[in-house]
């Protein structure tokens, strides 16, 4: 493919995963698109990689998947893939926090939940989502309290639940 190299900028690279809306990316997978040829293209993402801006993790024999270690740019990809209508920087939770990607997880587990069942009381997550999504918590009512009822009342598109009553998705 030549010398497309010096052609391709970082913010190429980077584009990829917003673009094919992938949270990680073979080397293959990420040459395709560029007009470099696939030792070009790991050259660029190990030169990346000791910049610190890429990680790597070893897959098979031989194989390797790549990631942007800014967590923002992160957040913003898994978010969009995860589910678009939920904002990351609008959650009640730290990136920080060392529970952060569980507690993001039960976020998005039970906006799922009450996307598909267009409404849900709290007993219904609590009976439905909590015992696959604790996020740390052992109690359901903390779990309820602390995690999720407030960030659902931080969401644009749930509307808030009458105490003892059921919460709605109401859309985009």
């Amino acid at each position: 493919m030549g010398n497309g190299g010096s052609q391709v900028q970082d913010s190429d690279i980077f584009s990829l995963f917003r673009d094919i809306n992938e949270p990680v990316l073979t080397t293959s997978e990420i040459a395709d698109k560029l007009p470099i040829g696939q030792r070009a293209t790991l050259n660029r993402l190990q030169k990346l990689e000791n910049e610190g801006d890429m990680q790597k993790k070893k897959v098979g024999a031989k194989g390797a998947v790549w990631w942007p270690s800014n967590l923002e740019f992160r957040l913003q990809v898994y978010d969009a893939i995860l589910n678009p209508h939920i904002d990351v920087r609008n959650l009640n939770i730290h990136p920080d926090d060392k529970m952060y990607d569980q507690r993001r997880g039960a976020i998005i587990a039970a906006f799922e939940y009450l996307q598909k069942n267009e409404t849900a009381s709290r007993s219904d997550f609590m009976k439905d989502i909590f015992p696959r999504y604790k996020a740390g918590y052992e109690k359901k009512r903390a779990w309820w309290e602390k995690l999720i009822r407030p960030n659902f009342e931080n969401l644009e598109n749930i509307q808030n639940a009458p105490r003892g009553g059921k919460w709605k998705y109401i859309g985009d």
